[in-house]
Order: C-alpha cells, then sequence, then structure tokens
C-alpha cells in the first residue's frame, strides 16, 4: 500500500456530517489530519453543487467533488493538469452523466398523477418548507434547492407493496431511484459508483497506482463503496449499521462510532497504518 496514493471518498449527511445537525465539528480532526498528509478528501453526495461548495470552503477542501448522486464530477480549475472539459460559471471543469433537472421534474408530475397524494417532491417545496423539514437555515435550504441532476422526494401513507409500485413505475420512466439518509432521490442513469470510477481514473492518470478508500452509511451509499478497494461503513444514528449493506458488501469495514464520530474513528485507524505501511 506504501506506494500508492490513497484517496479517500466520502459521503455527507450522516457520515461526515452529523445527521440532525450538519456539523462536521467531530470528524474535522481526522479531516484536517488527512489533508495535512496530503491524502485527497472527496466529497461524494446527493448534496447540490451549491451545498458542497460552501463545504469545502468551510472545510478547506480542494479536491474533487461528486455532487447530485453521480450526476457530475466538479475538477477545481487546474486541478489535473492534463485534464480540460466545460467550464462552468463557476470556472470549474464539470463532468455531467445525470439527467437534466427539468426533465427530471417533468417525470416527477408524471410520477405524481400516476400516485396522486402519495409523493411530496422538493421541486414544488418552497425554500421555507425545505428548512423546517430538513433542519435547515434559508440560506442552506436555498443552496439545496440549486438541484440539477436529482430530485428528492418524500412518499406519503405508502406502504411496501405502493413504494414497489412507485420504483417500479420509475423504471418504466427510464429512470432510477435511490435512498438516502431522508429522502428518495429520482436520477437518471447516474450514480456514486460510477462517478467514482472516473475520477479515479483520472487520480491514476495524475498519480499512478492508487489506494481507494470509501466512507457511507447507507444504502445510496452503495456504488460508491462498491467501487473502492476499502469501503468502511458508520453506524446510522439508531447505532447501528445498515444491515442490508453489510449483506451486499462482504469486504465492507465497520466503524464503531455513529456518523462523524464513527469517521474520525475510522480515518484515524487508517492514517495509522499507511503511516506504519510507509
Amino acid at each position: 500500500m506504501s506506494s500508492r496514493k490513497p484517496l479517500i471518498y466520502t459521503d455527507l449527511d450522516g457520515t461526515l456530517l452529523d445527521h440532525k445537525t450538519y456539523s462536521f465539528a467531530e470528524s474535522l480532526p481526522a479531516l484536517a489530519a488527512a489533508q495535512d498528509r496530503g491524502i485527497p478528501v472527496i466529497f461524494c453526495s446527493s448534496k447540490t453543487r451549491s451545498e458542497i461548495e460552501h463545504l469545502r470552503r468551510q472545510t478547506q477542501v480542494k479536491a474533487p467533488f461528486i455532487i447530485e448522486n453521480g450526476g457530475a464530477v466538479i475538477i477545481p480549475a487546474g486541478y489535473f493538469p492534463f485534464f480540460t472539459a466545460e467550464q462552468t460559471q463557476t470556472g470549474h471543469p464539470t463532468l455531467a452523466f445525470g439527467t437534466p433537472y427539468q426533465t427530471l421534474v417533468s417525470k416527477m408530475q408524471e410520477l405524481q398523477s400516476a400516485f396522486p397524494g402519495r409523493i411530496v417532491s422538493f421541486y414544488e417545496m418552497t425554500e421555507e418548507e425545505v428548512a423546517r423539514d430538513c433542519s435547515l437555515t434559508l440560506e442552506e435550504a436555498r443552496r439545496a434547492k440549486q438541484r440539477e441532476f436529482d430530485e428528492p422526494f418524500r412518499l406519503v401513507n405508502s406502504d411496501a407493496d405502493m413504494v414497489i409500485r412507485i420504483t417500479d413505475t420509475i423504471r418504466q420512466l427510464g429512470l432510477f431511484c435511490s435512498q438516502g439518509g431522508r429522502f428518495y432521490h429520482l436520477h437518471g442513469h447516474n450514480d456514486k459508483g460510477a462517478a467514482v470510477r472516473i475520477l479515479t481514473h483520472l487520480f491514476q492518470q495524475a498519480y499512478g497506482d492508487v489506494f481507494t478508500v470509501a466512507l457511507g452509511d447507507s444504502l445510496n451509499d452503495l456504488p460508491m463503496l462498491a467501487s473502492v478497494d476499502y469501503p468502511i461503513l458508520v453506524k446510522k444514528p439508531s447505532g447501528k449499521h445498515d444491515a442490508t449493506l453489510i449483506k451486499l458488501l462482504p469486504n465492507v469495514h465497520l466503524a464503531d462510532g455513529i456518523g462523524p464520530k464513527g469517521w474520525r474513528e475510522a480515518v484515524t485507524d487508517l492514517l495509522d497504518i499507511l503511516a506504519a505501511d510507509c
């Protein structure tokens, strides 16, 4: 491992960030230690570009990042000298893989017509409603609504059979559904894993052989966790690991702590292993 460049991919809500408060205070010491060692920490989340850019400024993370469940990979300008791609108004080259948001909203409206009263979707919620529902400030809710490739939604009074009917209909519409910590997510033919593999290839071009790590907590992290060398699962707020992920990932490593506490412990242990291996 000593000759391989480590990369740390991480989910945000419920993993690096506290599920209720969205605080990164508990994970920050390990995050700072990883950055001090020159290890890229790559945010990979259902969050929007605006939300993640704000968090990157707060944490001083400089690495590329993956938005909206793999909808796009954002490469900071000049990060890879060999890399060129279309630049957005932020100046960052973007590799977009997701279905455009207006198409998702149109399909969501079809879905809501097929299941009246069963689905509450992000596009129809005001900033005030998002803030109240997600325990966000109005400014945070505004950033959360600046969506490009992913539409969060909740199901209302829906049993297991109804969930199956709705997800089957989503597939018939040519789209996909992922389940995160708070919401279901409607999106196109993209996921965290595909984006991780593409970004890892760029890092391989830059550094040669790499050693990939990922941390997550929920089912929508499965593609990401399955695409790395060393997947780590932190505990959910219930104090338990996601049982389905454990079954589907026989090589997953289980962190002892909940959310950011588990993140800190797992990354600290990883850094110790890397130091001993040098």
